[in-house]
């Protein structure tokens, strides 16, 4: 590199930091609030990125093909509403320690919930899988020490399955592993965390 160049780069660094300028990248963090589907046994997560929000309920073994699926929203001010797959539809608020609202299941059922942050150190969160043509989710919340979980997966002619942890939960580098059951055998596979 010439001198003329080399002082070019130096003054621009100089100026730069002497102004306070931010030169680092910007990055985007995902928060994520956990809970449950009051009355049911089924929960929700809430994944959030500005003001994009991936809203996730999933059925337990009752309620799994009625209360399971993604919807996309946009936050408006500090509230919530959207429509998403399955004729479910959400609505509600977030704020700085939870997001509640009511999830409307097809033929006008509604139920309540509140989603927390999960405690940090811990495997509570959302995780998504990449099977297609549907979007494998699971769901850890619950207390520390205490964790439940709840998780589905569809094939394209709309079959939907429950997706288990393999206990104990665990988060490795690679994720959650988890178990499907795919007639007539189990699959197992693993799960990231959802980022937005």
């Amino acid at each position: 590199m010439s001198e003329r160049c080399s002082s070019v780069v130096a003054l621009t660094v100089l100026l730069t930091l002497s102004l306070g300028c931010d030169v680092t990248t910007p990055t985007t963090t995902t928060e994520v609030r956990v809970g449950t589907l009051d009355g049911t046994d089924g929960m929700v997560a809430i994944a959030r990125s500005g003001t994009r929000l991936r809203v996730y309920t999933c059925g337990g073994a009752s309620t799994v093909t009625t209360h399971t699926g993604w919807t996309d929203v946009t936050l408006a001010g500090d509230a919530f509403t959207g429509s998403g797959s399955s004729g479910l539809s959400v609505q509600g608020t977030w704020s700085a320690d939870a997001a509640t609202g009511t999830l409307t299941v097809a033929g006008g059922g509604k139920v309540s919930f509140t989603a927390r942050a999960p405690s940090a150190g811990t495997p509570m969160g959302l995780y998504v899988g990449p099977e297609a043509p549907c979007r494998t989710g699971l769901i850890v919340g619950g207390m520390p020490g205490s964790l439940a979980a709840v998780g589905a997966w569809c094939d394209g002619a709309g079959v939907i399955g429950q997706v288990v942890p393999i206990l104990p939960i665990a988060e490795v580098a690679q994720g959650v592993a988890v178990r499907r059951t795919v007639d007539p055998a189990t699959v197992q596979s693993l799960v990231q965390r959802l980022t937005l």
